[in-house]
């Protein structure tokens, strides 16, 4: 996850802020088939999930990339 944002106090956002909020995202997936969660579950619907559940909880533009292997990725 990338954020963007204008500088307060030296920082868009404190990472321990933003780290907690994206593992609280990840969390209801952790261990799970991603078939349950998605019908085609792509590396696109799977970034494209994860962006809905974080738009929710970050206030100010950001980008998830979900990585596939090597150099495969999708990024919003």
């Amino acid at each position: 996850v990338t954020i963007e944002g204008e500088h307060k106090g030296g920082m868009v956002l404190d990472f321990a802020d933003l780290k907690k909020v994206v593992r609280e995202a990840l969390a209801k997936y952790d261990h799970r088939d991603w078939n349950e969660a998605l019908e085609y579950p792509s590396v696109e619907n799977i970034c494209e999930l994860l962006q809905k559940d974080l738009n929710a909880k970050l206030r100010f533009p950001f980008h998830v990339r979900v990585w596939e292997g090597h150099g495969k990725w999708a990024e919003l």
